[in-house]
């Protein structure tokens, strides 16, 4: 349903947001880094992530039938510049917090919320759209 990938383009386009805030964030604090940050987590997940997806695009105008399975091996890319991009949006709201809110434990509580959100979603999916259909 296309509320089901409205949800997921919103958590993409903020993930993309705060990868984008970063990247803005520290190439305007060290412009004479920009060789160094080349070799950055941030940096080479993104590399892997466009060497896949072109690898994708090419082998799919070979075949006639999309092969998503190929994404698989650049999932771990994909989640991880996904969780990235998220953090970096959310750090400013993390210094306004109250005390009780930005402790450890509220943390924690936060992470595992959004964590069983995530779950929820895809099975949620899995059992009203993926196992009804196929």
């Amino acid at each position: 349903p296309a509320k089901y990938y409205g949800v997921w383009f919103v958590l993409l386009l903020g993930s993309a947001a705060g990868v984008a805030v970063r990247f803005a964030r520290d190439a305007f604090r060290h412009r004479r880094r920009l060789l160094q940050m080349a070799a950055e987590p941030p940096a080479l997940l993104a590399g892997a992530l466009l060497l896949a997806l072109a690898a994708l695009i090419h082998y799919n105008l070979q075949v006639s039938q999309p092969q998503g399975r190929y994404l698989f091996h650049v999932l771990p890319a994909i989640a991880c510049l996904f969780m990235m991009g998220w953090r970096e949006l959310l750090m400013p709201i993390g210094g306004t917090l109250p005390i009780p809110l930005a402790t450890s434990r509220a943390r924690a509580v936060a992470a595992t919320t959004v964590l069983g959100a995530l779950v929820g979603l895809n099975l949620w999916a899995l059992f009203r759209i993926v196992l009804p259909n196929y």
